[in-house]
């Protein structure tokens, strides 16, 4: 009869550990990597949020204004009627108290009279929300602290 060689235990064990650092380093690398996505299409979708409420403020034919509260996780909203609207929720974040406006109004014609910047702390990662007058834009870039 021949005799057939197999893995031992310890071998066997041995390979399951390399599989093991192998996948465990391949998922650390995606989390990584989506952690850092996850930030900036968070960041995109705040700036989509505002951009609604500008619409929004184009289409009602009134004001809306947002307001900014250091440290706080939501941005409220009210129009000239006095109507609320649900917040807007920073999840993982909140509003850097390095922002210099209070708040922020779209008029009737989506305008703003207002130049600023609105900090949003999301995780370790500072972001810098530009309002710009001139044309109407709003973007984002990331902060060095």
């Amino acid at each position: 009869m021949l005799a057939r060689h197999a893995f031992t235990y310890i071998e066997m064990l041995f390979v399951l550990s390399i599989i093991a650092i192998i996948l465990y380093m391949q998922m650390k690398f995606l989390h990584d990597t989506h952690s850092v996505y996850t930030r900036d299409n968070q960041i995109q979708q705040l700036i989509l949020k505002f951009y609604y409420f500008k619409s929004k403020a184009i289409k009602e034919n009134q004001s809306i204004t947002m307001f900014f509260k250091p440290y706080n996780q939501e941005i409220s909203m009210m129009d000239m009627q006095n109507t609320s609207y649900q917040p807007i929720l920073i999840t993982n974040g909140f509003i850097h108290p390095k922002t210099n406006l209070k708040h922020l109004t779209f008029d009737k014609h989506g305008n703003t009279h207002q130049f600023g910047s609105l900090y949003i702390k999301l995780q370790q990662q500072l972001f810098r929300i530009i309002f710009n007058i001139e044309k109407g834009t709003i973007r984002y870039e990331k902060v060095k602290e």
